[in-house]
């Protein structure tokens, strides 16, 4: 039957389709399989704006298993910390001197050791001397569309410099230069380190080199095809004074800000148009007493529910405690709690990208 239709009508109809359909449309013919599996339906697919909120799943990476979508057996395997996504694909860091990238949905997985730099782990190498040890205070996970590869990104500090690292996963190359510009670490919040992916960059919340006070904190975007830092604009905030946070949720960069003891209310804001400070949108606040009620110390929103009337949120009680909740936007109420304990989590766009791609 598929022999009655031009290709290009069975990629139109197969972008619209969920991850578990075009798996499943694999098995249809060895030209479907090869159509599915080019990485420019790939791109068409993940780029296509489905306007739904069922695209999305949460990964959860406890103290020693990664969850879910994965085998016992394949989850064993994934010691270390989250990174990053995009695409589709989760990077995490190993202790055992790797790197790990899979795909939950297609349960693909691909294995990087023996190359990394030695800003993430020890490497003999003439480029990287002792001087490079410090302190890892930033990293992340992103995509280069100009040369089609990934990166892994990490920000070290010594006592002096702070240098940004790109490992490029497809070249096995890396490359390093030094930054003006160094993380504000006085938490233990896993996720304050982790670059947010979105507009084709990696962004960081950070201190200007420059500013001995360490309180005008910077949104810091590099660009992951260009290599370019850029400060991004921010919005006007109830208070100058304010803590901030960023995270992604669904497409748009989110920004949390709290303020304090000051008795304002905990600020949610999205930018719907990326670089455009006019953008800026408070999608809702969290009393202050509500706020304090729970014992947050910080927050991360997730996600949106499928009919968009709740938000996940990820607060950060203690270092040996996350709480998953739902928040109530219209009636202003937290629900009850999902998940306790220790453990990592992030949203990924479910995606049918092959790990092959990475590989020359």
């Amino acid at each position: 039957m598929s022999d009655h239709f031009p290709p290009q009508v069975i990629v139109k109809i197969l972008k619209r389709c969920q991850v578990p359909t075009i798996l499943r449309c694999r098995c249809v013919s060895k030209q479907w399989r090869a159509m599915i599996d080019e990485p420019d339906f790939i791109k068409q697919h993940i780029d296509y704006p489905s306007g739904a909120n069922t695209n999305f799943s949460l990964y959860i990476k406890e103290s020693w298993l990664c969850k879910p979508n994965l085998s016992y057996r394949q989850m064993m395997l994934h010691h270390g910390f989250l990174v990053g996504s995009c695409n589709g694909l989760v990077c995490l860091l190993q202790r055992t001197y790797s790197a790990v990238i899979i795909n939950p949905s297609t349960q693909e997985q691909m294995f990087i050791s023996g190359t990394l730099p030695i800003f993430f782990f020890e490497q003999d190498d003439e480029v990287f001397k002792c001087d490079y040890y410090g302190e890892m205070t930033g990293y992340g996970f992103g995509y280069d569309n100009v040369t089609n590869d990934y990166k892994i990104v990490g920000i070290v500090e010594t006592s002096a410099i702070v240098r940004l690292v790109i490992y490029l996963v497809k070249k096995r190359e890396t490359k390093v230069f030094e930054i003006p510009y160094l993380i504000d670490n006085k938490t233990y919040y896993y996720n304050y380190f982790m670059g947010v992916h979105t507009g084709g960059a990696l962004h960081w919340v950070v201190c200007r080199f420059d500013d001995s006070t360490r309180k005008k904190r910077v949104i810091l975007a590099y660009d992951v095809g260009t290599d370019e830092l850029r400060e991004l604009p921010q919005p006007d905030y109830s208070a100058s004074d304010c803590y901030i946070n960023i995270s992604l949720l669904g497409t748009w960069l989110c920004l949390c800000a709290n303020y304090g003891n000051q008795g304002l209310d905990f600020d949610v804001w999205v930018m719907k148009e990326y670089g455009v400070k006019e953008s800026w949108t408070k999608l809702f606040s969290i009393p202050f007493a509500t706020f304090m009620n729970l014992g947050i110390r910080e927050m991360r929103p997730l996600g949106y529910s499928e009919n968009g009337s709740q938000i996940l949120l990820e607060l950060y009680v203690s270092y040996s405690k996350i709480r998953l909740v739902w928040y109530d936007i219209e009636e202003k109420r937290v629900g009850e709690t999902q998940r306790e304990g220790k453990f990592e989590s992030i949203v990924y766009l479910r995606s049918s990208n092959r790990l092959s791609s990475m590989i020359r």
